[in-house]
């Protein structure tokens, strides 16, 4: 390999000088480098033009694969442009799609925000979006039905109530009511957070809720059962403080660093795991003492759950691993390195066997038992990313929901899903099971699955035939979350522009609403079920805050 000397680099400054016209800083930078004495001014001829911005930046290319490439040859996601003048920290712009939930709620707040003041161009206006049900046909879907399934409904199927505005006018009875919203006396605010929420968990046991924020906070609020609202709710604050990666991270990334982005509490409500930015895991007791600080992820943790006897905790990062920590030590037990990117969403089948996805679009299950490693199994079928994967109250059946607007069930044991779930137009961004159903406490009744999407749509699942039963079409905008209520009847969903509603599971109708003046990323329900949480305040612009609601039916 050549050699490069002071002489060539001087003569290099010298010609982009010229060629960027500052005369007079090359007639002294020549002077006092002595170009025109220099052993090869006589060879400037041969030099190109712009020949230092191009060596740079072929140099710049050269460190950027050494920087992205792994020790197995595989190459490490990021977004982030290299500097000359700064070391790289690597980061992914997951607002791009919905793969961080934290980077597209900050974006698109401000963008909301914008857009309000402005002429309104980021409004959602288009029809099809909206409501795609008016677009195009409806499908049924058999066991093992593949890519669209068939329209080959049987006289016993169920038909699909499109349960909006248009159903309500067109029927009669008990239907064509309108539904009450939640009047004033019925909702109150939580606002001690400095930040945006991103993320609620109600408490098993009790009246905890707990909370996650922008702030580089979470917090656990005690709303005594028996009192209205929670206005005057007392919290605890739980400061996560990020040790800096680099000593020249920018204000952005030290923001970012700072979010906290998801939370759960323990079966028994005694301890509440925090994940975050800065890729670290923490678990914390109820009354707020921190127990352990996770720290072994390389990038950004956005999926943490406890497995159901408490004595594990999964993670998972955007380092491509999933981790399983010992929640009495703190201690890692097993790192499995399984996917080729990023680990978007983790869920337990049991108490040593756990599921993985990814925006590599696979579903891995490994299992915590032996040396090994490797998946038991890996489903293959989606044609995109990965969002979302939860098991049924059984651990029979797990559901997964991708970018390909498709969601499927799966079952150990067997290569090819059992229901390719289609009448989605655009991402599934989230997926929940009833609590009802074997291994629920209600089990006597049937089983269900929802799934939320980009469309606007929510859509409730018959689980044995694979076809859609309902679908609940009053939001406007993306559906980024729904939750069942404890007793399986009701299900909540929130969205963009702060719109939140409450459904029947039995005939689809809309029971209860409520307008905020932000969007909401997370709706919870307490254990009780009279109380819902959800991300985001009553006023404009209040994203801070939390909104509770009380529930009476």
């Amino acid at each position: 390999m050549g050699t490069i000397t002071s002489e060539e680099i001087n003569y290099l400054v010298y010609r982009y000088l010229q060629e960027s016209g500052f005369v007079h800083s090359a007639f002294t930078f020549a002077y006092e480098a002595l170009i025109s004495k220099s052993t090869i001014a006589h060879q400037g001829a041969e030099v190109p033009p712009g020949a230092l911005i191009a060596f740079l930046q072929k140099g710049l290319q050269l460190v950027s694969l050494e920087h992205h490439i792994n020790e197995d040859g595989s190459e490490r996601a990021c977004d982030e442009e290299m500097s000359l003048l700064t070391p790289h920290v690597c980061h992914t712009l997951a607002n791009q799609k919905n793969l961080v939930k934290k980077t597209e709620v900050a974006s698109h707040l401000h963008t909301s925000e914008n857009s309000q003041q402005g002429n309104g161009e980021h409004m959602d206006t288009d029809e099809h979006e909206r409501h795609p049900e008016k677009q195009s046909g409806r499908q049924s879907f058999s066991r093992n039905s593949g890519g669209g399934g068939n329209n080959n409904t049987g006289e016993g199927d169920r038909p699909v109530f499109e349960v909006g505005e248009s159903m309500r006018q067109k029927t009669s009875g008990r239907m064509a009511l309108a539904h009450s919203e939640f009047s004033k006396s019925e909702v109150s605010v939580l606002s001690s957070h400095s930040s945006e929420v991103f993320c609620c968990s109600w408490n098993p046991t009790n009246d905890l809720l707990a909370t996650g924020s922008g702030d580089a906070t979470a917090r656990i609020w005690n709303l005594q059962a028996g009192e209205p609202g929670g206005g005057n709710a007392q919290s605890l604050e739980l400061v996560h403080q990020s040790p800096a990666r680099s000593p020249y991270a920018t204000a952005a990334d030290k923001q970012l660093e700072r979010d906290v982005t998801t939370l759960e509490w323990s079966r028994n409500g005694e301890l509440l795991a925090t994940g975050g930015m800065d890729g670290i895991a923490r678990i914390w007791s109820k009354e707020g003492g921190l127990q352990h600080t996770l720290n072994a992820h390389e990038e950004s943790i956005f999926s943490l759950h406890f497995n159901y006897t408490g004595d594990l905790l999964l993670t998972g990062s955007y380092d491509n691993s999933t981790i399983a920590w010992d929640v009495a030590t703190g201690q890692p037990k097993h790192r499995f390195e399984v996917h080729s990117a990023q680990v978007l969403d983790v869920d337990w089948k049991d108490g040593k066997t756990f599921a993985s996805c990814s925006t590599d679009k696979t579903i891995k299950i490994c299992t915590m038992d032996g040396s090994d490693k490797q998946p038991v199994q890996t489903f293959l079928g989606h044609k995109d990313e990965v969002n979302a994967i939860k098991w049924d109250p059984s651990g029979n059946i797990l559901a997964s929901c991708s970018d390909d607007t498709s969601a499927k069930l799966w079952t150990l044991g067997e290569p090819n899903h059992l229901h390719d779930l289609r009448e989605h137009s655009k991402e599934i961004y989230t997926i929940r099971w009833s609590p009802t159903g074997l291994g629920s406490q209600n089990p006597n009744k049937k089983l269900v699955l929802a799934s939320a999407s980009f469309d606007s749509m929510v859509k409730l699942w018959d689980v044995e035939r694979g076809c859609c039963t309902h679908s609940l079409n009053r939001h406007d905008k993306k559906v980024y979350t729904v939750a069942f209520s404890p007793c399986g009847d009701y299900i909540a969903s929130g969205s963009l522009g702060g719109q939140l509603y409450v459904w029947s599971i039995r005939d689809g109708s809309i029971v209860r609403s409520f307008r905020g003046g932000s969007d909401i990323f997370e709706v919870a329900w307490n254990s009780r079920g009279d109380r819902i949480a959800a991300c985001g305040g009553y006023e404009s612009g209040s994203s801070n805050a939390v909104t509770i609601i009380d529930f009476r039916m």
